[in-house]
């Protein structure tokens, strides 16, 4: 599993190229894109996600009728792909997608009496739904950017365990605030009066406060620590060949950058191929086909 810093100097030893010639900020501009661009067709189980949603009453368009309910649900901001939409809890799931002229038409021809579509950044749902029904969103998600942070707040340190590391104690003992904090992406917690180092290093310290307030005395500089991405943990391999692309693009040198772009695109390819063979495996698979009226 390699850090946004292995990542950093792994791209620059492969480009072989001095911070003369590629500096930090190009490279992190590089692993951007090639994060960017391995999203259009990555589909795997990492970038799955369910999203609950529970109807309001500012969501219903109209009220239920024979002629269904419309609801309106917000696009999920991080979604690539949608892969179902299912009324929690009572086997129906939306299968019928129409085009948004098709929906608003009353009259046109439509299969089912629950169907969707998309206007921007809404889905509208038309079908059985009532006020107070959790509406589950299950989709393709983009992660969280490569070089994303956990914020320094009682709430992540709270969060905490020996599994997930959101923070890492940079000093201790001190009084104030350093004004250089900031700039160096780093800012104070301060926890109850009586609570040690050692009690701070092993997360078991009280919940610790933002700033000083009575009884909380005691200050700890924390360093923030990048939040999980698949991307780069699991399978750095997608991000280092399209950060190379980008460098060798960047630097005119076609050769190299067409080399990097085969072994990006292959890297996709085997692992949506290893995808697609697991997900024939352990069972008898099926597909539902509607011909919609069509011999």
């Amino acid at each position: 599993m390699a850090t946004y810093a292995e990542t950093l100097v792994n791209v620059r030893s492969w480009a072989n190229r001095d911070s003369a010639v590629l500096t930090d900020a190009l490279i992190k501009k590089f692993l951007t894109f090639a994060a960017d661009k391995a999203y259009r067709t990555l589909r795997i189980p990492a970038l799955e996600t369910t999203l609950d949603f529970t109807v309001t009453s500012g969501d219903i368009v109209s009220s239920p009728s024979n002629f269904g309910t419309e609801v309106n649900m917000t696009v999920p901001s991080d979604l690539i792909q949608l892969i179902f939409i299912q009324k929690k809890g009572s086997g129906l799931v939306w299968n019928q997608k129409v085009d948004p002229r098709t929906f608003h038409d009353r009259f046109a021809d439509k299969k089912d009496f629950d169907y969707y579509t998309r206007v921007g950044s809404t889905f509208i749902l038309h079908g059985s739904v009532q006020l107070n029904d959790v509406l589950q969103v299950h989709y393709y998600r983009r992660l969280v950017a490569v070089d994303s942070t956990y914020k320094i707040t009682p709430a992540n340190y709270s969060a905490q365990t020996t599994a997930l590391t959101t923070m890492t104690r940079r000093a201790s003992g001190y009084s104030s605030p350093d004004a250089t904090l900031a700039a160096l992406g780093r800012t104070t917690l301060y926890f109850a009066t009586g609570t040690t180092t050692a009690q701070i290093d092993a997360l078991t310290a009280s919940t610790p406060k933002a700033a000083t307030e009575s009884g909380y005395d005691v200050a700890a500089e924390m360093e923030p620590a990048f939040i999980e991405n698949w991307l780069r943990d699991e399978n750095e391999k997608i991000l280092l060949y399209g950060a190379l692309v980008e460098a060798f693009d960047y630097l005119e040198e076609e050769k190299l950058s067409a080399k990097y772009k085969a072994n990006f695109e292959e890297e996709i390819i085997k692992l949506n191929q290893e995808e697609e063979k697991r997900a024939s495996r352990g069972g008898n698979t099926s597909i539902n086909f509607s011909g919609m009226g069509l011999i």
